[in-house]
């Protein structure tokens, strides 16, 4: 994937790998109808949380999961896994956290810095969407499009939506070459198999990007 280039330069790669740890977790404990599974997935969510506060959105992927088994089961499952999170919340809360606060005012300083003076229209409309069609590459946006199996279409589905939320959440206007490597494991999932074409496809588009573009990360 393109991604690479940015995960090996930024420290949004360690968040990505533990929120990817926490969606896999999830992922097998909604397949198995697994409450304990569910739970450790909790766990890590919570602490995936602490690191970025897009991580919340990434649950919109197991619960797309659960969503097509329709069963109660699954459902158990992510109760589970809530309380796995909030656990996590609430024990970081006893020493002096409180998360929604982080997030509040971590959204009122972004808007009082470089958030105030980027285009809002352009960035959330075309700029952030770009920039990620980029970094998955040619191959995962054409999965995006071709009809999957159920599994991977139901994970991609809902990494569609919490890319949707995040970029409507005005939380990151540029940059998201780097915040979105969380998201994107799980849009590769609808990534076409193991073709020549598509693989010189990506690497000639990870190429270009290293090659063109000058980021600070």
């Amino acid at each position: 994937l393109p991604a690479a280039v940015f995960a090996v330069t930024s420290a949004d790669a360690l968040f990505a790998a533990v929120a990817g740890t926490a969606v896999a977790v999830a992922v097998i404990a909604v397949a198995r109808h697994s409450t304990r599974r569910g739970a450790l997935a909790g766990v890590l969510f919570g602490g995936a949380m602490l690191l970025s506060y897009g991580a919340p959105l990434l649950v919109l992927v197991p619960v797309a999961l659960a969503a097509g088994t329709i069963g109660r089961a699954a459902w158990r499952t992510l109760a589970a896994m809530a309380a796995g999170a909030a656990t996590v919340l609430v024990a970081v809360a006893g020493l002096g956290f409180w998360w929604l606060d982080g997030l509040a005012t971590t959204r009122r300083l972004y808007w009082e810095s470089v958030a105030d003076v980027r285009p809002t229209a352009y960035l959330a409309l075309a700029g952030n969407p770009g920039v990620l069609f980029a970094v998955v590459g040619p191959a995962v946006v054409a999965g995006l499009f071709l009809r999957q199996h159920r599994p991977a279409a139901l994970l991609s589905i809902g990494a569609v939506a919490a890319v949707v939320l995040a970029d409507a959440s005005l939380l990151s206007k540029g940059e998201v070459e780097r915040i979105w490597l969380p998201f994107v494991p799980w849009l590769a999932v609808v990534a076409p198999g193991h073709r020549r074409g598509w693989l010189a496809a990506q690497a000639a588009v990870a190429l270009a990007l290293e090659a063109v573009l000058v980021t600070p990360w």
